[in-house]
């Protein structure tokens, strides 16, 4: 297998000519990418904690994902390959989004879908609704690190403060105030705001008053 690395300042692919790898294995939340000949070894965290969010295929360009009970096809520049889509998914998605050569894009809906629904990662509630952007509210991906600063908040032994900045819908910020810190959350986004705010009520019952005390502030900056 090649190695094809992304560049987010660049928005970019490139291949690492000097890398080869051949073999990958699995353990509880990583994934070894193993070049034989060098004997490097890329250490890789992965996501697969999640029950209520899955990827079902890629594709050129596409990725078909389970939200809950709800398909949707979305867009995504970095899946380069192209594979045969055998899953009915592709054909029979709840939404599919569909990009425009002049920018942004539409979904197209098969049924009539809510305008916003919940899913749960462990003891985390989020609000989902599909935008005109393509955007669900919600990045799966980084449940990895929801997990880590969920470890090191939890094993500090003391009070710890979080600033939350470019935050988004506040994925990172309920995960950290869940864990015990108190967090600042700041976004320049009014709708991401109080979309932010939304995911904080939605937290798991359990958690509902703790974030509540712990959650310092959600506030828009221009």
């Amino acid at each position: 297998y090649s190695l094809f690395v992304y560049d987010t300042l660049k928005g970019l692919w490139h291949k690492e000519d000097n890398k080869q790898i051949d073999s990958f294995c699995s353990h509880k939340n990583y994934l070894y990418a193993i070049d034989s000949r060098t004997k490097d070894v890329l250490i890789l965290r992965t996501a697969n904690n999640w029950h209520d969010y899955i990827i079902i295929d890629t594709s050129e360009g596409e990725k078909l994902e389970k939200w809950g009970d709800i398909t949707l096809v979305r867009p995504d520049p970095q899946i380069i390959w192209k594979t045969d889509k055998k899953e009915s998914g592709w054909k029979f998605a709840d939404g599919h989004y569909h990009r425009s050569n002049q920018g942004g894009g539409k979904w197209e809906f098969r049924r009539s879908l809510p305008d916003g629904w919940q899913i749960n990662y462990k003891n985390l509630t989020f609000n989902i609704k599909p935008t005109g952007f393509k955007h669900t509210g919600v990045f799966p991906e980084q449940a990895v690190n929801w997990e880590l600063f969920d470890k090191i908040i939890r094993e500090q032994n003391r009070e710890i403060s979080v600033l939350n900045l470019f935050a988004y819908t506040g994925g990172a910020t309920v995960a950290a105030a869940a864990a015990g810190a108190s967090v600042c959350h700041v976004d320049a986004s009014k709708g991401m705001v109080a979309a932010a705010k939304e995911n904080a009520r939605a937290v798991s019952q359990e958690q509902k008053e703790a974030s509540a005390e712990k959650m310092q502030e959600i506030q828009q900056i221009a």
